[in-house]
């Protein structure tokens, strides 16, 4: 907290709004992790008027998202759904991949609590496809885990099986064991869930 507060400070005596903006961001972010929630929501609204101001549009996205994040924390999850939906839907339109990227990663959990499992999968595949054209085989390995998650409540074993064979491959190529390990773990579950050919 005090390294963004301190980065603000500069970046505000620099005149620079966009890194002033990111500052604000990381703080917000830091500020929700202790569980200030109601802080972190002005923090990254200062943030937001900023990136408005200055055109920033990656650094928009990325308080809009911080937002949802708060507002789930709050426990107004209805709105962090909404806002996270089209915060999504903007970063679409603006070709701003990694705004989109965490809005559909966060929009997955919140649905999968929800309940709302077909929904959640979209998100996290989209989120997976993303980071395969983007050659993150780590992010792409912790995408399909949780795809292969909600597949599995939804009953839809074959392809949890599928999701989580190529979050393995790709855990592999990262080169980090403790996820290869952690996939390993998920896809044996699925496993024993899927019947014997011919059943």
């Amino acid at each position: 907290m005090r390294a963004h507060t301190a980065a603000r400070r500069i970046a505000r005596s620099a005149g620079d709004p966009s890194e002033e903006a990111a500052a604000l961001n990381g703080l917000g972010a830091a500020l929700a992790m202790r569980g200030r929630y109601a802080l972190a929501l002005d923090t990254h609204a200062t943030a937001r008027d900023l990136t408005d101001r200055s055109g920033d549009r990656p650094g928009h996205a990325q308080s809009l998202n911080g937002t949802a994040l708060c507002l789930d924390g709050l426990g107004r999850t209805g709105e962090a759904i909404a806002l996270f939906t089209s915060t999504r839907d903007m970063c679409v339109r603006e070709d701003l991949t990694d705004g989109e990227i965490t809005a559909r990663f966060h929009l997955g959990l919140l649905l999968s609590q929800e309940g709302r499992a077909e929904e959640a999968a979209a998100e996290y595949t989209a989120v997976r496809d993303l980071h395969r054209a983007l050659g993150r085989d780590l992010p792409q390995a912790h995408a399909g885990v949780h795809l292969g998650g909600v597949l599995l409540d939804l009953g839809r074993v074959e392809e949890a099986v599928a999701a989580l064979t190529d979050a393995r491959a790709a855990a592999r190529r990262s080169g980090d064991l403790h996820r290869v390990r952690e996939v390993n773990r998920h896809l044996r579950a699925a496993l024993l869930r899927e019947p014997p050919d011919g059943d």
